[in-house]
């Protein structure tokens, strides 16, 4: 075996190989896994988002100021207020996997009309869908792993928006 460069992370303090990949150690030390170290550039291209793949705080507010994403964010505010859902849907299912869910969960953070069925329908569908991106972090002196761009939970949100505005109005 060859003895490996480390150095640490300043956000997380994991240990880092210098030949791209990482080693997390968890809260006792133990080896959790080993993954590839990813470029932004390198997701935001079309490849496949494998399930589970774990991603920094500084990588999701890089992928969130990316032109490709304020870009397709563009595109799908254009096809919300179009009410054209078909399209949007279209427009969603061509995005590389980590534009598209950081698009989705920007798009879905903020109030939306809801006052089209096929748009709740397809609120709804997102709601039950499983983020690939997560963030793995230190809260109160456990580590957890959270999405990184929630949109299933934001999707959620926007649907109980829209049965509480029901209930209201009633």
């Amino acid at each position: 075996m060859t003895k490996e460069r480390w150095r640490r992370t300043r956000d997380t303090g994991h240990r880092i190989a210098t030949d791209g990949k990482t080693l997390l150690y968890d809260t006792v030390g133990y080896r959790a896994w080993n993954h590839e170290l990813v470029e932004p550039g390198g997701l935001a291209a079309n490849s496949p988002a494998a399930d589970g793949q774990i991603v920094t705080q500084t990588f999701i507010e890089q992928v969130l100021d990316n032109a490709n994403t304020a870009k397709a964010m563009r595109t799908m505010s254009t096809l919300l207020a179009k009410d054209d859902v078909a399209a949007l849907k279209a427009h969603i299912r061509q995005l590389p996997p980590l534009t598209r869910e950081a698009t989705l969960y920007r798009l879905l953070s903020s109030p939306l009309p809801l006052n089209n069925d096929h748009w709740r329908r397809y609120l709804a569908e997102l709601s039950q869908q499983q983020p690939h991106f997560l963030l793995r972090h230190q809260q109160d002196g456990y580590w957890v792993t959270t999405p990184a761009f929630h949109y299933a939970a934001a999707a959620r949100q926007q649907l109980n928006r829209y049965r509480e505005q029901q209930l209201t109005k009633s």
